[in-house]
């Protein structure tokens, strides 16, 4: 998909066509987003920059972008985690929730919920209550 430097993520520009193509072929698709952010500060300023990009793609109405935008954010926090484990669980999940949330991001009112879900575990994490930042995602 692309990279993220200190000017922001870079998205390949046939990303969305060659996504496209691959489900019009019938092939799976995936995508994952790496962070190199080490310190807390800038784990808070990936996942900040993760939903404000996931809110500029919901307000183009590109679905892919969106779906993808949202993987990103919650990949920073499956990095954060560092589980081996965790992360091939949630990776065989992906196609499955990518699915869900087609269907999900249709809906005006979720969209909307999701950036400020986002925007609670960012606060959470902030202020280092991992109690909250959980509570946000249920």
């Amino acid at each position: 998909m692309g990279s993220s430097n200190q000017s922001g993520p870079y998205v390949d520009p046939y990303f969305t066509r060659n996504v496209q193509g691959a489900h019009e072929a019938g092939l799976r698709v995936g995508a994952y987003f790496y962070t190199y952010a080490k310190s807390e500060d800038e784990v808070i300023r990936e996942l900040k920059a993760r939903n404000l990009e996931l809110y500029h793609c919901l307000s183009t109405g590109d679905q892919l972008r969106t779906q993808a935008a949202d993987e990103q954010f919650h990949q920073v926090l499956l990095d954060l985690a560092a589980n081996k484990y965790l992360s091939a669980f949630i990776s065989d999940l992906s196609i499955h929730i990518a699915r869900t949330e087609v269907q999900f991001f249709k809906h005006n009112e979720f969209r909307s919920q999701s950036v400020q879900g986002h925007e609670q575990i960012i606060d959470a994490l902030q202020r280092r209550d991992l109690e909250g930042a959980v509570q946000a995602t249920e």
